[in-house]
């Protein structure tokens, strides 16, 4: 409202006349809103009739976004996106007063996207979540019923980079104790042989709960795990003698600092594994979340209407930039970009992007411009 405000003076001041703020919210609910719904429903049969024709299983993944943080959210706005295409499938707006509270929020979206998937005719083969308990209880709970229908089970799989997070986030805690700090240089190297274990798994939960608490006796010097009935010594060929990172010692603080972060508390994040062998991920997603904060600001409260139309924006403007290519130089080269780590270490570098194709707005404004 302020920069509203603020817009309005500004062309007062030039003397330029511009529609009021009562006529621009006429506007709005009369062409803008329905133009912007129809486009998206549009956009959105068509890629459910490829999908309809091609007759397979897809996989999909799926997360949600919070109006506000903490218990007091109105709205959850979630996703469904398409694994192989990144594409938005379907999303859904959800109400406080549609669930028993807040937090039910992101189940009840789950549900009821599934359940309109199906009605279009789409098999789902595996959905991606992040950790959440809700999520895995209602997937169970669904499978159980497509089993007494006859349906194949939808397997639930997890995002890796929750579990990978939380695991870092827990030794930076401890690193920050004074009997921890050898802990500090092996952080880097945990998080990239968590990587290397998802990604070699095979599907065989065994044998990901093995490479993973082998972790544990690597960082002690301990290469060969003959207890171990799949993985039975490290991947990694001899290690030079004049290392700068010591090893930990056996029933010191930082060894029992890191088994707890690997295991989880009774041992929760072990029992998780099984949902994490097919190295599946919500990337896409929170790019669509960061994005639907450009259309809808956590800072302002809007209705319901709002919330769904400024949903349909997120996901046209991300369906229609979802194959970018990269940004060349007049060299013919790719352009850079260079990002710093949160602690100012580690600087890496990220291929730029072409600019984003707004045309999609350009044949929003066309159809109301007719309309009116």
């Amino acid at each position: 409202m302020a920069f509203q405000s603020q817009i309005l003076e500004f062309f007062a001041q030039l003397k330029i006349a511009v529609a009021s703020r009562a006529t621009l919210y006429s506007l709005q609910s009369s062409f803008v809103n329905p133009i912007v719904y129809l486009h998206w429903i549009d956009m959105r049969k068509t890629l459910m009739d490829k999908l309809r024709q091609m007759g397979d299983a897809i996989n999909i993944s799926g997360d949600g976004q919070f109006d506000s943080p903490g218990h007091t959210a109105a709205f959850c706005f979630y996703t469904f996106v398409e694994a192989k295409t990144k594409m938005v499938l379907d999303f859904y707006v959800a109400h406080k007063s549609m669930c028993e509270y807040s937090s039910r929020m992101e189940s009840f979206a789950t549900k009821m996207l599934l359940k309109r998937l199906r009605k279009e005719g789409i098999k789902v083969k595996v959905c991606t979540t992040d950790r959440s308990g809700q999520l895995k209880t209602l997937l169970k709970e669904l499978n159980q019923l497509r089993q007494k229908k006859g349906l194949p089970p939808i397997k639930h799989t997890f995002d890796v980079w929750h579990f990978v997070k939380a695991v870092v986030k827990d030794l930076w805690k401890a690193s920050k104790l004074k009997r921890c700090q050898a802990l500090s240089s092996w952080i880097p190297g945990i998080k990239n042989m968590l990587w290397f274990c998802f990604a070699e798994c095979k599907g065989n939960a065994d044998l990901l709960r093995e490479m993973i608490l082998s972790i544990i006796l690597h960082v002690q010097g301990v290469h060969v795990f003959p207890q171990n009935r799949y993985f039975r010594r490290c991947a990694h060929g001899d290690l030079p003698t004049d290392r700068d990172k010591p090893f930990l010692k056996p029933g010191s603080l930082s060894l029992k600092k890191l088994t707890l972060a690997l295991r989880g508390p009774k041992d929760c994040r072990l029992k998780d594994l099984q949902y994490m062998t097919e190295f599946t991920h919500t990337g896409t997603n929170e790019s669509i979340n960061a994005l639907h904060n450009v259309y809808l600001s956590k800072r302002l409260f809007f209705p319901h209407l709002q919330n769904l139309v400024r949903g349909c924006l997120t996901a046209i403007d991300h369906n229609s930039n979802v194959d970018r290519a990269t940004a060349m130089g007049s060299n013919g080269e790719p352009i850079y970009q260079f990002k710093c780590s949160r602690d100012g270490e580690v600087w890496s570098a990220h291929e730029e992007k072409e600019a984003k194709d707004t045309t999609w707005r350009q044949t929003i404004l066309s159809k109301v411009v007719k309309v009116r």
